[in-house]
């Protein structure tokens, strides 16, 4: 699925380490079918299926990746005590997943409070975490494992709640420069095809092949 930002946290990560030779089977999460269930039982993605084996879950999945592919790239800290931090804070982050969609899921001016409020923490523990560590991204001087682990939830809020996402200064600049990032770019579909999507998703109808209705390049 395209806009999944569990995928796209896969995707981060095969594009950091130079995976490039894969395939990829989009599918449509909302309307599973039952080949998902066979090659995951849970029915989430990602899946990946290589020599005859099967794993799933975002950060496994991407933390395999990298141990195959990415020992040149550095994107694990080295250091145990700041590495268990920085799974730590994710922890701490998951509020960022949980507000964007009781954000947008919400029925009335309560829910969205809620949603937002949870976005909200999730700033004040990125925020917290930047200036005490005094590095530009939660993996260090540069984008590490951790950066892309939350990067996708960072992106969406900018997508639907920038103004939000503006009020935190030091978050506003770590998304300013996380936009930077080669793997970033080369992962990022334009913010108004985003936004379309999950104006859809949030209605009960997604479009997936959204794509493919504004003529955009894959």
């Amino acid at each position: 699925m395209k806009f999944c930002p569990f995928v796209h946290r896969l995707k981060l990560v095969m594009h950091a380490v130079g995976v490039d030779d894969h395939e990829t089977i989009n599918c449509n999460t909302v309307h599973k079918p039952e080949w998902l269930f066979e090659k995951n039982p849970r029915g989430k993605v990602p899946v990946i299926e290589r020599d005859n084996e099967i794993i799933y879950e975002s950060d496994i999945t991407s933390r395999y990746i990298n141990s195959c592919y990415g020992s040149s790239k550095q994107l694990v800290t080295q250091d145990q005590l700041q590495r268990a931090k920085e799974e730590v804070l994710l922890g701490d982050l998951d509020k960022a997943i949980s507000g964007f969609f009781v954000y947008g899921r919400a029925k009335d001016d309560e829910g969205r409070s809620n949603g937002t409020k949870l976005m909200e923490e999730s700033f004040k523990s990125l925020e917290k975490f930047l200036c005490s560590n005094k590095q530009p991204y939660i993996g260090g001087s540069h984008p590490g494992i951790s950066d892309f682990m939350h990067w996708p939830f960072v992106q969406r809020i900018a997508v639907r709640h920038r103004d939000l996402l503006s009020q935190n200064t030091t978050v506003n600049g770590y998304y300013e420069r996380m936009l930077t990032n080669e793997s970033v770019k080369a992962c990022k579909h334009p913010d108004s095809l985003e936004a379309q999507f999950w104006v859809g998703y949030f209605k009960g109808a997604p479009v997936y092949d959204i794509f493919a209705e504004k003529g955009a390049a894959l």
